[in-house]
């Protein structure tokens, strides 16, 4: 709803709750209808700058209102993105940290591998080796 409307409403509000009064002050007032009249004119002079003063101090208020909602969600959004900046710095150095840890890791555990392949490589020899000779000293004692 624009603030022309809401304007407008509250307006037509305002009037039919004291043309109610009015008519309500009429049925059951004990004054004489002359009496009730002398005084709802009287009342009723003052009645368009009374609805001007209420529409006018609606519109400050509107308006207060609307710069406290504009300076809070400015405060809170600094406040998030600051949090937000933060959070993301330490997950950055977090994710960085681990990182180095992995790669420490893989680099020692790589370090084991080739430490076990070269002890593989040299049993391996080993046992061709100490194969070779077995059968070449076998050969030797058929031939002989």
């Amino acid at each position: 709803m624009s603030d022309e409307n809401k304007e407008k409403s509250l307006l037509a509000g305002l009037l039919l709750g004291l043309v109610s009064g009015a008519i309500f002050t009429l049925l059951y007032t004990p004054k004489k209808g002359s009496e009730v009249r002398e005084e709802l004119l009287s009342k009723a002079d003052g009645l368009p700058d009374e609805v001007n003063k209420l529409l006018a101090d609606l519109k400050d208020l509107y308006k207060k209102s609307s710069e406290l909602v504009i300076s809070t969600s400015k405060e809170k959004y600094g406040k998030l993105k600051a949090a937000g900046e933060e959070t993301a710095t330490k997950l950055k150095a977090a994710g960085e940290e681990t990182a180095g840890k992995l790669k420490e890791a893989g680099e020692h555990q790589y370090g084991k591998l080739k430490e076990a392949l070269v002890v593989a490589d040299q049993t391996i020899k080993e046992k061709v080796f100490t194969s070779n000779n077995h059968n070449h000293q076998e050969t030797k004692k058929e031939d002989a």
